[in-house]
């Protein structure tokens, strides 16, 4: 019996509905294992399901509201095997913030900025499914499972590295602990009839994430036209924001809120604000960007600086914008764009008389991704 209460992170793509699968029938699931030649005989294969697949006492999938059309097919259908099996599997979504369509369209933002943090899965995915363990158990030690494939290295890797743990909560990964690759793993869901909709299970994902490949763009494009237009009015609202905004902070004189958090010599923090245009603190000297990085700087200053926790922030007031990301007036790190990707032939080297500095990254707006993969196409 484990110490803990063991429950699948559900995302509904080959990795995660084959981990499902496989748990739902687990003796065909050995039979599959053996003439997949990951194990010699039958009895291996169980004991080895056993020790590293947890017997699940549900599967809970997080709804950002605005996945691709087939994972909401796979939904229904993963919906139905559960009901037949006696099986909870529970759809959670963030109650809070609505669909991540309807969140950003009501802030004019996008879900990642070159930069920054990306937070859509924290927010849309993991905090729904913390809130829902700890509604359900309480202070009792959730182990969460999920769905990465034996041939996935960087990605288990970067996930062991940063993990989702939460006090006494751990992390499993049971398809690379029983070395599945995804090549096995849809030969599992065949071998099993996992066939939402009659097509086979796809790779899950958010409409607007901001890794979408082109590949994928070029799917939405063929099968999702719909879906693919929500992304031409996230950016486009993007745009308009990023440009009122900022010129908004102009009109204003360039206000910036924030405070420098470098301890003087009487033991008080700075607290002077920054100055836009001005690298240097006006209250104590330091680099205003830097001095988190001196010995004097209060690095605990969690009630001052809740939003700038062991930094110096620079932030415009509500309702402005010290740059307009859509342009890249202002920005440091070049303009902004919904996909984060290099579009082929936009990014430029420094010595190239094309170079672009506004886009560093060869970034592509929505309606340069639609004519690149409609006239390749072409």
């Amino acid at each position: 019996m484990s110490e803990y209460h063991e429950v699948q992170a559900n995302g509904l793509g080959v990795d995660s509905t084959c981990m499902l699968a496989m748990h739902l029938d687990r003796e065909a699931t050995a039979s599959i294992l053996v003439m997949l030649g990951l194990f010699e005989t039958f009895e291996s294969a169980m004991a080895a399901l056993n020790r590293y697949l947890p017997d699940f006492e549900a599967s809970v999938f997080s709804d950002p509201g605005n996945e691709h059309t087939h994972t909401y097919e796979n939904l229904e259908y993963t919906l139905e095997k559960c009901a037949e099996a006696g099986y909870e599997f529970v759809v959670v979504r963030n109650e809070d913030l609505g669909p991540i369509f309807d969140e950003h369209i009501k802030t004019g933002s996008i879900p990642f900025f070159n930069g920054g943090k990306h937070v859509c899965s924290m927010k849309w995915k993991v905090q729904p499914q913390q809130a829902w363990a700890e509604e359900r158990f309480g202070d009792e030690p959730v182990a969460w499972s999920v769905g990465y494939a034996a041939d996935e290295e960087a990605r288990c890797t970067k996930f062991k590295a940063k993990d989702i743990e939460n006090g006494d909560n751990i992390t499993r990964l049971p398809m690379k602990d029983l070395g599945i690759t995804r090549e096995m793993e849809e030969a599992i869901l065949e071998q099993l009839g996992w066939f939402p909709a009659g097509k086979p299970v796809r790779q899950s994902a958010c409409v607007f994430c901001p890794y979408t490949t082109e590949p994928e763009l070029r799917m939405m494009i063929e099968e999702y036209p719909d879906q693919f237009m929500l992304l031409v009015d996230m950016e486009e609202k993007f745009a308009n924001v990023s440009t009122t905004k900022f010129e908004a902070w102009n009109d204003a004189g360039n206000p910036l809120n924030g405070r420098c958090h470098n301890i003087l010599e009487n033991g008080k923090e700075c607290l002077s604000k920054p100055i836009h245009g001005e690298d240097l603190c006006p209250g104590c000297g330091c680099d205003y960007d830097n001095a988190h990085l001196l010995p004097t700087f209060n690095k605990k200053c969690l009630e001052t600086n809740p939003k700038g926790y062991g930094k110096n922030i620079r932030r415009a007031p509500p309702g402005m914008w010290a740059a307009n990301y859509w342009s890249g007036e202002g920005c440091r790190k070049g303009f902004q764009r919904l996909i984060q990707r290099e579009m082929p032939g936009k990014k430029k080297d420094k010595k190239d008389p094309d170079y672009d500095e506004t886009n560093p990254k060869g970034m592509a707006s929505i309606p340069e991704w639609y004519d690149y993969i409609t006239q390749e196409v072409a």
